[in-house]
């Protein structure tokens, strides 16, 4: 490959942030340092020094709804921070190591997190169009008749015995049978 040519690295660049008239994001970060913590003075003005670094940047502080993904950007940041953490502790500063694991822990996080939100999202989504099922259940000797919007059968009955019949927060009957699951 030449040094010219592009290396597709699926990357794909987000939008300039919209100017929005709220409350910039870094004043709210300053203000919750004020409030809930104490001797983080230098980090308040760390904060500030970056808002006006974006303002210079991007015309416009941080601030919420601004067109951007803002998951995608924390953990390309705290991609950024693990590198130069692991470059400060190359350089001789072993203290940054236990900063480093917190780090990269606080990034595998953030990223399982984004990834089970967008599952129940594209469940939620899935579950919207999904068909009812009519399911019958004799619990203790008595027949009990539920409607639900399941993605199979199997799953309408599974949400029935487990949310209506047999919840946590409900004593827990004697006898359960599943009689039947079926379209509506």
């Amino acid at each position: 490959m030449k040094p010219t040519e592009a290396i597709d690295t699926g990357y794909t660049p987000q939008p300039a942030p919209i100017k929005r008239t709220t409350t910039p994001i870094h004043d709210l970060v300053i203000i919750d340092l004020i409030t809930y913590t104490t001797g983080n003075h230098l980090l308040a003005k760390e904060i500030d020094d970056r808002k006006k670094i974006g303002l210079t940047e991007y015309g416009t502080p941080l601030q919420a709804f601004n067109g951007r993904d803002c998951e995608k950007d924390c953990i390309e940041e705290m991609a950024d921070a693990i590198c130069y953490l692991k470059q400060g502790i190359l350089e001789g500063k072993t203290y940054l190591e236990s900063v480093y694991h917190r780090q990269i822990a606080l990034a595998v996080d953030t990223i399982n997190l984004r990834a089970i939100n967008a599952e129940a999202q594209e469940r939620k989504a899935a579950l919207a169009t999904a068909p009812y099922y009519d399911v019958v259940v004799e619990v203790d000797g008595v027949i009990e008749c539920y409607k639900t919007r399941a993605l199979s059968g199997e799953e309408a009955a599974r949400l029935v015995l487990d949310n209506s019949v047999c919840p946590p927060s409900k004593p827990q009957p004697d006898s359960v049978k599943l009689i039947s699951y079926d379209l509506t």
